[in-house]
């Protein structure tokens, strides 16, 4: 398996080349997965950022078509805030535990191949 390396500028593991030179054969560390998604995600993926495009959406829909569209554009924002402020953090806390628990040493185990 190819050593694992983090881009300068983002949390995000990215693999190196194929043929590994004799030095990272030995040094070659395990990745840790944080079980904060929210570490991983650009600015414009955090939750505040995802709360104030709803806000934004059920305003411009309450200007633009009245009551009736900013309630149908509060439910759909509705949706889409479970969907992703608590549904998916939850399922991604669970997946990293579960594949930390499969390697048993907390790291994170054949995934990345």
């Amino acid at each position: 398996m190819p050593p694992l390396r983090r881009c300068r500028r983002s949390p995000v593991l990215l693999l190196a080349s194929a043929t590994p030179n004799d030095n990272e054969k030995n040094e070659s560390p395990s990745p840790q997965l944080s079980e904060d998604v929210w570490a991983l995600k650009p600015a414009w993926c955090q939750p505040y950022s995802i709360v104030g495009t709803g806000l934004f959406v059920v305003g411009g829909a309450k200007v633009v078509g009245g009551v009736w569209l900013a309630l149908a554009a509060a439910a759909a924002v509705s949706v889409w805030w479970w969907a992703f402020l608590i549904e998916y953090p939850v399922a991604y806390r669970d997946y990293v535990r579960g594949m930390k628990s499969s390697s048993g040493s907390g790291e994170v185990a054949e995934e990345f191949e």
